[in-house]
């Protein structure tokens, strides 16, 4: 049996590690975001009892007889869309000789960095044990369909990708049409049968991983959103199940 990491869609939790702070040279408590220290906090914290403070590469405990501190309201920060702005305070001067600051903590889904602003994302999976999570069967079909149909550059193999992307922005109905968007998915997809049915004859492949047949493809304007273009696609593998491929394209009105 094969398998593939799990790199499917999954919700963001907007958590930002390991953002570069340093100390105010003006009070010598309060922390300046490195990126633009005219702001204290970067981005606004969710979750106040989530910061986490990290000095030399060490965890900081917020009640420290020395670097303890608080997180406190950043009542000169202007409020952006009734966003609440909140900044670090150390309890006693910090005189370290520029110190390495780290701060871990939760913010919304606007100012995050992880995803954004998007609020999902692609990125490895770990299991509870903290082990890259494994696909095998129809969910590395379905992982694998995706990837082709969504790779748009390969400097090294350029006939493995899709022009999808390519599409993005264009004027929908006039520039591109339904039909143009639904024949590069049918062409990239055959393109991955035939690039699997080669690797059959050096690798052993289970039948649930394996495309066999391209059932349908289509491309339809969403009835709400004139810039939306939603695509439907779908396959079937060898152990005779079928599965959809969806996924939508921005286009222009």
């Amino acid at each position: 049996m094969s398998y593939d990491f799990n790199t499917s869609l999954m919700v963001c939790d907007h958590s930002q590690s390991n953002e570069r702070y340093i100390i105010s040279p003006s009070d010598l408590r309060t922390l300046n975001y490195v990126g633009n220290t005219a702001i204290n906090q970067r981005a606004p914290i969710n979750g106040t009892d989530q910061v986490k403070v990290y000095i030399q590469g060490n965890l900081v405990n917020i009640n420290d007889s020395i670097y303890g501190y608080q997180v406190i309201k950043d009542t000169n920060r202007i409020l952006e869309a009734g966003v609440i702005f909140y900044k670090i305070v150390f309890n006693r001067e910090v005189r370290l000789f520029n110190p390495l600051i780290e701060v871990s903590y939760l913010t919304q889904k606007l100012f995050c960095l992880k995803c954004n602003g998007i609020g999902r994302l692609n990125n490895f999976e770990q299991n509870s044990g903290g082990v890259l999570a494994k696909i095998g069967g129809n969910l590395k079909l379905y992982q694998r369909a995706l990837k082709f149909i969504l790779t748009s550059r390969c400097a090294f193999y350029p006939s493995f990708t899709c022009r999808i992307k390519d599409f993005i922005g264009q004027k929908y109905g006039f520039t591109i049409t339904d039909s143009d968007i639904a024949s590069e998915v049918t062409r990239v997809l055959d393109s991955m049968k035939q690039i699997q049915l080669a690797q059959r004859t050096i690798q052993t492949l289970d039948p649930p991983e394996i495309l066999k047949d391209i059932v349908s493809v289509s491309a339809d304007l969403d009835p709400n959103d004139p810039t939306l273009v939603n695509i439907s696609a779908t396959v079937s593998s060898y152990s005779g199940q079928t599965m959809p491929l969806n996924f939508s394209l921005k286009a222009t009105s």
